[in-house]
Formats: C-alpha cells, structure tokens, sequence
C-alpha cells in the first residue's frame, strides 16, 4: 500500500538519494556523467539538507511510501513568479513504480495545496529538453509548454529546459 505525507527533517536524506537517482537515469547524455557517477548525491545532499534547515510556510514538500522506501516525492513553492504563480521545483517517482498514478498524485496534492493557499494562482515547472518521459507525462496532464531558456546546471555549464505551466491547476485534481 502507499501512503502519501508531509515530509519531515529527517527525510532529507532518503529524498536526496531517490533525487540522485532520479537525476542519474533521467539526465545521462545530457549532463556530464562525471557529475551524475560521482558528485549528484553531495549536490542533492546539501540542497535537501539546506531546504529542512529552515522553516518556510510557502513551501510543501510531499512525500510517497511504501513501507519504509521512499517512491515518490515533490516540492512545491508558492508566489515564486509574479505571471506564472506558484513553482513545482521537484517532482521524482521512483522507475520502479513509475506508471501507477503515484506522479499524478503528487501533482494533484501540490495542485490543491496551490488552490487552498492562492486561489488564483497558476502553477508552473521547469523540465530538461532532453528529459522525454517528463515533457510527455506533463503534457498528458494539460501542460502549456511556454518559453525555451538556457539554465545553469551544478556542473558550471547550462542546459536548455522548458516552462510548462498550468493556468487552472484545478485541472490536475479534476
């Protein structure tokens, strides 16, 4: 069974490691895989660590379970861009379990969290030109492929990613 919560402190080190992996099947060929075999989990390690080490009310980091084996996770943040609204940072499900909704959910808990907190609010996220699996999954779920922009990558280099964005996020609960 899966069970979805809030995530806590001491999660950071779990969501870093699935981040990580994440990363290292997802981003082959498009970073360097010096960073991906070697550096991506000191990297994901100090982001999650520096996000729990401080409180912030507009953020909502979710969290999916089975048993004890973190499958899924997303971070959201509220009032991150004037015209686009409220940011989806991260959203990883685990390859072993991708295709069985748990994405969807996700998507569907930061979409109501959105909606409680700022009714008004649209909802956006940044995905990899190259990342296939994710354009086509969050096209599936209505959304509006916007502007094409170079992104600096913790390598020192850059990458072209796209805005995808939802006016309506009521669209992903529905």
């Amino acid at each position: 069974m899966i069970q979805f919560r809030m995530a806590v402190r001491k999660d950071a080190r779990k969501i870093a490691e699935l981040h990580a992996r994440s990363w290292q099947e997802h981003y082959r060929g498009l970073w360097p895989d010096e960073f991906l075999d070697k550096h991506v989990l000191d990297n994901r390690l100090e982001t999650w660590h520096g996000r729990f080490a401080e409180e912030n009310e507009s953020r909502r980091i979710m969290t999916a379970w089975q048993g004890d084996l973190l499958i899924g996770f997303c971070c959201t943040f509220l009032d991150r861009d004037d015209i686009h609204g409220a940011l989806l940072d991260n959203l990883h499900v685990s390859s072993q379990v991708q295709g069985k909704g748990i994405g969807r959910q996700l998507m569907a808990d930061a979409a109501g969290w959105v909606i409680e907190n700022r009714s008004n609010s649209h909802l956006y996220l940044w995905v990899l030109e190259g990342n296939h699996g994710a354009i086509k999954f969050y096209e599936k779920l209505g959304g509006v492929r916007g502007i094409r922009k170079a992104d600096d990558i913790p390598t020192g280099g850059q990458s072209w990613i796209y805005r995808y964005s939802w006016q309506d996020p009521s669209i992903l609960i529905r």
